[in-house]
């Protein structure tokens, strides 16, 4: 009865295999999947109220969004987040990079329930520098806080005791003025003449802070300054993705490569500024190094 009553064919194009509106979560409109275009961006999964409750990226919007509701996982988790799902958006973006690097700041401004894996991301530790009440300027290796301007970030604790490390060898600072040795009197270094006592004011204020200055331009010397031009969202467009003084400043898009003569103040102009952090400037680099073609130093 239901067949000899389907006068516009419904249940035989649901039937072919090609169809994928059986695999469509229960109400998610079929038209909102057809929107979505075959380019690189960000997929907003929407539930009634319009709350987006997971953030996702593509290298291909449709197929990416279809591949979510393909599988045959029966687990109540599974099912329940599908039940959520009545609406999808996204943002086109001119490379899978542009699409990873927005997906991340947007997990970090909007939340959703279910992005855990990306939520508990975060660079875990900061090199700071700051003046101890004696005038002497003190590096420090401390758990990243959002609101301090840090030198240097680190995945690990141990990397950044490594570059600290390096520093207090290259330059003869103190280890106990950097926190990594705890003594009551002078450092252990103070014997074979590494240290030159600065620990316990044998070193003058201005001598120390001179050397330790020093450190900070080597610091600053090693923090690139480039932009990466590749594809835009349409053939006409070029993409940019700056990173300024070793931290992803933001990106865009624009016209001309010609733009780009006037160095790094217009360009800053015309970009949307994004929050930086290891993993999304480990992503830049390593795709600058990759494909060298497509970096523009500045």
């Amino acid at each position: 009865m239901l067949l000899e009553a389907d006068h516009e064919g419904i249940i035989a194009e649901m039937m072919k295999k090609t169809s994928k509106e059986q695999v469509l979560p229960p109400h998610l409109d079929r038209a909102s999947i057809l929107r979505l275009p075959d380019q690189p961006g960000v997929y907003y999964f929407k539930d009634n109220k319009g709350k987006i409750v997971y953030v996702g990226k593509a290298k291909n919007l449709r197929k990416r969004v279809i591949s979510h509701f393909t599988g045959n996982k029966p687990n109540k988790q599974r099912q329940d987040f599908l039940r959520t799902i009545y609406n999808v958006d996204h943002v086109v973006c001119g490379t899978e990079l542009m699409a990873l690097i927005l997906e991340a700041n947007e997990i970090k401004r909007l939340w959703p329930e279910n992005n855990r894996a990306m939520k508990r991301y975060e660079h875990k530790y900061d090199l700071y520098v700051f003046e101890d009440q004696n005038g002497y300027m003190r590096l420090a290796i401390d758990k990243h806080k959002k609101n301090n301007k840090s030198l240097q970030s680190f995945n690990s604790l141990l990397e950044g005791y490594n570059f600290l490390n390096h520093l207090i060898e290259k330059y003869q600072l103190c280890a106990k003025l950097c926190y990594l040795q705890k003594t009551a009197t002078k450092c252990k270094a103070h014997d074979n003449g590494q240290c030159f006592g600065a620990c316990s004011s044998i070193e003058t204020v201005a001598v120390y802070n001179k050397r330790l200055s020093n450190a900070l331009d080597d610091i600053q010397s090693l923090q690139p300054s480039f932009a990466l031009i590749d594809d835009g969202r349409e053939e006409e467009e070029l993409s940019c993705l700056v990173v300024e003084n070793g931290k992803f400043y933001g990106m865009g898009y624009f016209k001309d490569k010609a733009y780009l003569e006037d160095g790094l103040a217009p360009i800053k102009n015309d970009l949307y500024i994004y929050q930086s952090n290891s993993y999304i400037l480990n992503l830049i680099l390593t795709h600058a190094e990759q494909f060298p073609q497509k970096l523009y130093k500045l």
